[in-house]
């Protein structure tokens, strides 16, 4: 910040450090990471209630999708229309439900199939988001905050991601040491997500 908050120039800090730079000095191999565990945990109460309230899933899988991120910059490489999902969401054997936040009024008119709770809102309550992604089987989503959510909780999550994706995702690994639950399927050519699409069909 420029000026810096006026909290940041107390006298009796003797550190400071940005919060995206801890990495350099934290877990910088990957056998420091050990066995790495989720480190949050959903309200129990509500995931318990939500679950209750899927019962339209009729005992097939329940699997929460979200297609696009808000990002700026990044942010048109790393999304993809919800009729870009149209083979997956055509299968059956799956109780698709959109996690994706912001207006998708428009996404909906082009695949009909998807599950919407209106009582859920990511923007305004990332607690009621935790818990609807409790209450799921797992999670397909472009690298978004769905995806760093869901791997905070442990549910299994296969993760979008571009041909050149950032370096928080590395290059060529195909998953996450800090989320085991995470799967990262990569685009092979640029803007194409056709053989991630065919991956996520075969898993």
């Amino acid at each position: 910040m420029d000026p810096p908050a006026p909290a940041l120039l107390m006298e009796n800090i003797d550190c400071q450090i940005a919060i995206g730079d801890l990495g350099c000095h934290r877990r910088r191999r990957e056998d420091a990471y050990g066995n790495f565990r989720p480190y949050l945990k959903a309200d129990p109460s509500l995931t318990a209630q939500l679950k209750e309230r899927y019962i339209a899933s009729g005992g097939r899988l329940r699997v929460g999708i979200s297609w696009r991120t808000a990002a700026d910059r990044a942010g048109m490489a790393r999304s993809l229309g919800l009729a870009d999902l149209g083979r997956p969401v055509q299968q059956t054997k799956y109780w698709w439900m959109s996690l994706q936040y912001g207006d998708i009024s428009q996404d909906l008119a082009d695949v009909g199939t998807v599950f919407v709770d209106p009582t859920i809102d990511p923007i305004t309550s990332m607690d009621d988001a935790a818990a609807q992604i409790a209450g799921l089987d797992l999670v397909v989503s472009v690298a978004n905050t769905t995806v760093h959510l869901a791997g905070s909780l442990g549910v299994p999550t296969l993760a979008l991601l571009p041909k050149v994706a950032d370096w928080r995702w590395t290059a060529t690994r195909d998953t996450r040491l800090r989320y085991p639950s995470v799967k990262l399927v990569r685009q092979t050519e640029t803007g194409d997500w056709t053989t991630a699409i065919d991956e996520i069909l075969e898993n």
